[in-house]
């Protein structure tokens, strides 16, 4: 048994995408994390724009990017590396949205 990852290289965003989609097939999510600059948003966007072009399938995209970075960050706890919490800026204007909509508040 050999417990070294693979490192599957990928030639362009989109085969990179379909990648993904196609592991979606037997996955309930998929969460990406990667350093600034790797190209996390240019994958996302393109994540989201092969979903649109598939006519078959319901929107299925929840990306990550610089606008909805002010809405959430991970309190890491980087001393223990026992608990990782994703933290709600609760404050953002982007949620008024869901208190017009008699959704209940975030906390």
């Amino acid at each position: 048994m050999n417990d070294k990852p693979k490192i599957y290289e990928f030639t362009s965003m989109q085969r990179l995408s379909q990648r993904l989609r196609d592991d979606l097939n037997s996955q309930d999510f998929i969460l990406l994390y990667a350093y600034n600059g790797t190209g996390k948003t240019r994958l996302s966007m393109e994540f989201k724009e092969a979903g649109k072009r598939e006519e078959d399938i319901a929107r299925d995209t929840l990306y990550f990017n610089a606008y909805t970075e002010d809405l959430f960050h991970w309190d890491n706890d980087l001393a223990n590396d026992a608990e990782r919490v994703l933290q709600i800026n609760s404050d953002s204007n982007f949620f008024n949205a869901f208190k017009e909509l008699g959704l209940p508040p975030i906390h």
